[in-house]
């Protein structure tokens, strides 16, 4: 019970660093930069991908990477028309991608202790996070996996940003 007391914690003391961020405009900064760097729905993807990551490798936990991350993205997402889901799989695979290749992540750590071997000796062996990695950089390179509503243009997002509810 410690362990989800602890995340609880460390959510609720980075969404209020977050709010203080952005009531102070750094936030809206670096959502304008970002939309700026993106063109396409490909850069979008990319773009979504690499926030996670970074803040995964900051912080060594992809809950909160994905707590921090998905706000900023989500204007980002919605006008370039990704669907919520992959969006959220997106996030989700990269953050676990990250967490699996990090010498402080929580998984390697947990495996130096009961091994005794060196965070990169376990790292190095790690080929599923490679993998899924490898793959994941592939279908967002050559739109794989995209939805129905993806693939026939259908509008995902009102004027909003806001997911419209699809059959």
């Amino acid at each position: 019970m410690s362990g989800m007391y602890d995340i609880c914690l460390i959510a609720l003391l980075l969404r209020g660093v977050g709010g203080v961020a952005e009531e102070l405009g750094a936030i809206d900064w670096l959502v304008k930069k970002m939309h700026a760097s993106v063109k396409t729905r490909k850069g979008a993807e990319y773009m979504t991908a690499g926030m996670v990551s970074v803040f995964d490798a900051a912080m060594a936990n992809n809950t909160i990477a994905i707590m921090m991350a998905a706000p900023l993205v989500r204007k980002v997402v919605a006008e370039h028309n990704v669907a919520p889901k992959r969006a959220a799989s997106i996030l989700d695979i990269f953050s676990c991608v990250v967490q699996g290749i990090i010498p402080h992540g929580g998984q390697i750590l947990l495996c130096v202790s009961l091994t005794g071997l060196s965070p990169f000796s376990i790292i190095g062996a790690n080929y599923y996070c490679f993998l899924l990695a490898l793959v994941a950089l592939a279908t967002i390179q050559f739109g794989l996996g995209r939805t129905k509503e993806e693939k026939e243009g259908i509008r995902m997002y009102d004027e909003n940003d806001e997911v419209v509810a699809l059959k």
